[in-house]
């Protein structure tokens, strides 16, 4: 099964250089006719070889077959089906070969239906060119069928860690958003090589983007959940390095997504737009090469591996002639009519990119600083904390959630201060009767009710936006307000998506403020029939109890809980035991509500039956997930396909 799988491997690799050498040839030639279709016929056949290649190694997984060292490191006999299915991604060649097969999927759905755009063949060329370097990687660092000498009885299990059904779904999610953000890379530079500069790659590039935008946010989020609930620390970011590593293309790719916009409806911004599609696809190489090729350690990441040699070459490499294709064609990009106000709507996207690359810097730098370190003749490795991150992230998140709320009031090319004053009056006011029950509840901490504020503000401008258009249309029109309503956020999807995708933003930073600078934590040691008090909560501990899962065990303790003297119900906190591999992890108790969450884990149990609890209330942490669901339905609205309108 093994040499099967290898061969399927180096079949699609030396396939994939054939495609390549044609597609090229194609190009220099100018004829495209028949070679090209050729070239496309072939990639039918890599995507099959690439596809059995994958099966190849999901039935070794099932069948066990622990003769291949990845089977053997990622699973055991024990290891439940669902979780034998994802120690696919679980490990460095399975999650390569998975990144693999997204990019020759994308490439496949791009060339049915963009076969006849003049920027396919090119844009083909450099994803074929893409797909060979990862078919590179499989067949000689990152071999997944390499076998063992032997064939041991059991493999050595699944890291508990990742048995969670948030860690199943981060890794694919990240990859299909990493695989798609290849595809505006390949017509940014598509467009450089023809000097087809117009709307179309514009246009397939936004959709794209959203897509890929779309998919690494998701990634983003489960992982976040997988930390609150898995790690048992009482948060959901710490700035991890491999965290780090799928947030970077998600910053610049947002940046982009903003600037196609500019560029289509302005044609200002070019340069921007060109740079950041360049450089979001570089940024998910790296993150890439951060988390796979074991040069910074992390909870999640991997073993040193020679497969950060081939990510550096192949970086550089794109790095060096991107931007040489862009410094040829510099005179053409840049925009001849210069923003002429920064306080203009043009103006405020502009201010939005050096926000966005101001805020991917501040995490490159604290991210990077270790691997600096490590080719300096510093002795000592060198390190940053989150104190870092927040210190300098926090004031650009509070510009970014104050140019949401104002900027789609601003006018274009000018700056009219009287228009503006008279276009956000009632919001401004409004905000303030949301704000009381803040100063009410919250303690008075200055950052953190300037936020409450502020967030505040962006919700009462964008809802009030929203209600302006749906008052104007039914004044217009002659309809009720609700098929206004309908009738809007159905024929104007992009426009009502992104607004919808704002609020969510909004209060994910309201989520993070609360249970930032809100959050009580308790650690307490406690006996049977004891309680705890913290602020209004009351915690009894009632007895140690014990579970047999499918391949653990675990001890958790039972836990009543009264709010105000009110019994809530019931929480348990446990320790689960693994044998393969011979390893404890917390299983928290959250109780989850819509202003706090009582989070609950379980440090130890002692003989006579103590417990060691710590007890964390993470105001509107619970925010967090709801703006993220918010972000990501306003997202699904903007994809979600026009329909034909009759003249």
């Amino acid at each position: 099964m093994a040499k099967l799988g290898f061969l399927f491997a180096l079949s699609s690799f030396i396939l994939s250089l054939l495609i390549l050498f044609l597609a090229i040839y194609s190009l220099i030639k100018k004829e495209r006719e028949s070679l090209t279709k050729t070239a496309y016929t072939g990639s039918i056949f890599l995507f099959i070889l690439i596809t059995l290649t994958c099966s190849i190694l999901l039935i070794a997984l099932v069948k066990h077959n622990f003769k291949i060292e990845y089977v053997a490191n990622y699973t055991d006999r024990n290891l439940p089906l669902f979780y034998t299915l994802t120690a696919f991604w679980a490990g460095q060649q399975g999650s390569l070969l998975l990144w693999l097969w997204f990019l020759s999927t994308f490439t496949l759905i791009f060339l049915l239906f963009n076969r006849k755009d003049k920027l396919t063949p090119y844009v083909f060329t450099l994803l074929t060119g893409i797909t060979s370097f990862f078919l590179l990687l499989i067949t000689i660092p990152a071999n997944p069928f390499k076998e063992l000498p032997f064939t041991p009885p059991n493999g050595q299990g699944l890291n508990p860690l990742l048995q969670n059904l948030g860690m199943a779904f981060h890794p694919p999610t990240i990859f299909l958003g990493f695989a798609c953000f290849t595809i505006p890379f390949a017509l940014a530079l598509a467009a450089l090589m023809t000097n087809q500069l117009d709307e179309n790659w514009i246009r397939l590039s936004r959709k794209w983007s959203l897509y890929a935008w779309f998919f690494l946010g998701i990634g983003n989020v489960l992982g976040a959940i997988w930390a609150y609930v898995e790690l048992g620390w009482g948060g959901y970011w710490a700035w991890d390095p491999v965290e780090n590593a799928s947030l970077l293309p998600w910053l610049t790719g947002t940046a982009l997504i903003h600037s196609l916009t500019i560029y289509k409806k302005r044609k200002t911004l070019k340069i921007w737009t060109f740079i950041l599609a360049i450089l979001t696809f570089i940024l998910c190489i790296f993150g890439t090469y951060l988390t796979r090729s074991g040069i910074l350690s992390s909870v999640h990441a991997f073993e040193v591996s020679p497969i950060g040699n081939y990510f550096l070459v192949f970086m550089v490499f794109i790095l060096a002639s991107s931007f040489g294709l862009l410094w040829k064609n510099a005179k053409l990009i840049i925009s001849p009519k210069p923003i002429s106000s920064c306080f203009s709507k043009e103006g405020s996207f502009l201010i939005n990119n050096w926000l966005f690359a101001a805020f991917t810097l501040v995490v490159f730098w604290g991210t990077t600083l270790p691997i600096i370190t490590q080719f300096s003749k510093t002795e000592k490795e060198l390190t940053v904390g989150k104190e870092f991150f927040n210190t300098f992230t926090s004031p650009i998140a509070f510009l970014f959630i104050f140019l949401i709320g104002v900027c789609p009031y601003l006018s274009w090319e000018n700056f009219e201060l009287f228009s503006l004053q008279k276009k956000i009056n009632k919001p401004f006011l409004f905000s303030f009767f949301l704000f009381l029950p803040f100063i009410y509840f919250f303690e008075n901490k200055f950052f953190g009710l300037v936020a409450f504020y502020l967030s505040l503000f962006t919700i009462s401008l964008t809802l009030y936006l929203i209600i302006q258009d749906i008052k104007r249309r039914s004044l217009i029109s002659k309809e009720s307000r609700g098929e206004s309503f309908f009738h809007l956020f159905t024929r104007d999807k992009h426009r009502y998506g992104g607004l919808i995708s704002h609020l969510g933003v909004v209060l994910i930073f309201m989520g993070i403020i609360g249970s930032t600078l809100y959050k009580v934590e308790l650690q307490s040691q406690l006996y049977p029939q004891q309680t705890q008090l913290i602020s209004d909560i009351t915690l009894r501990y009632e007895r140690p109890i014990t579970k047999k899962g499918p391949n653990y065990e675990s001890i958790g303790a039972l836990l009543t809980l009264y709010e105000k003297g009110i019994e809530k119900g019931v929480l348990i906190p446990a320790l689960s035991f693994y044998e393969t591999p011979k390893t404890t992890t917390a299983e928290v108790a959250i109780k989850w509500g819509p202003f706090r969450d009582i989070y609950i884990a379980l440090s130890e149990i002692k003989e006579d039956d103590s417990i060691v609890i710590v007890t964390t209330l993470n105001p509107l942490a619970t925010w967090l997930w709801i703006g993220s669901l918010l972000l990501f339905l306003g997202t699904t609205l903007s994809l979600w396909p026009e329909k034909k309108r009759r003249k």
